[in-house]
């Protein structure tokens, strides 16, 4: 080989390693620039906070309806009570009216009392001609027995007669006890304790007037 092809040579050589060495500085260059964006970002990744996640709220649940109910004696007219209790701790009471060829019942009343009371009806709520009936209002320090039109029509004061009420009125000495029934259409009998326990006299609570009737009997 002559001395000029071999200086062609080592130029060639050397022209080659120039590119190479440039070749792999632009890829260094660009590995450290994509290393320097990246690597901010994956720290952004870490140090950022996992969100926690709000539960929802939970649907606050129905009160629920308990319903109470009683056939006439002849199976004509039905009572029926439906009751719920309300987040106010009170009971919201309804009184429907049924009559046996009726699809549809009737509102008669509602009362919205504290949780403490409560309201019951007696076997015997009808009078024999199903023109009123009765239910006994239950609470922590006395019995109220009250006296409905059927009809769903007032008396001359209100919805109702308070037995209770009309009979502490009239100051009489026994203490009443209990509502047992119907003696006859318009006429309740009443039993009553007396001061030291023993049984008092019994009396007729007469609807149409609000009298008390002693009676000879007791009940």
């Amino acid at each position: 080989m002559s001395r000029i092809n071999i200086k062609i040579y080592l130029l060639a050589l050397l022209l080659l390693s120039i590119t190479i060495l440039s070749f792999v500085a632009v890829i260094s260059k660009k590995s450290k620039n994509t290393a320097q964006i990246m690597i901010p970002k994956l720290l952004q990744l870490v140090a950022s906070p996992i969100p926690t996640p709000i539960p929802s709220p939970s649907p606050t649940p129905s009160p629920k309806t308990q319903t109470k109910s009683q056939v006439s004696a002849d199976g004509k007219v039905e009572l029926i009570i439906n009751s719920r209790h309300t987040p106010e701790k009170q009971s919201i009471y309804s009184f429907y009216v049924k009559a046996k060829d009726e699809v549809n019942k009737k509102l008669i009343f509602s009362q919205t009392v504290d949780q403490q009371t409560d309201i019951d009806i007696p076997f015997n709520t009808f009078a024999p001609d199903n023109k009123y009936f009765f239910v006994n209002q239950q609470t922590p320090n006395t019995n109220h027995f009250l006296v409905f039109k059927t009809s769903g029509e007032k008396f001359k004061e209100d919805l109702y007669l308070d037995i209770t009420t009309f009979y502490l009125q009239k100051e009489i000495a026994n203490q009443l006890v209990d509502v047992t029934g119907w003696a006859a259409p318009g006429l309740l009998i009443l039993t009553t304790k007396q001061a030291d326990d023993t049984q008092g006299q019994s009396y007729w609570f007469d609807v149409s007037n609000h009298s008390f009737i002693p009676l000879s009997t007791r009940f």
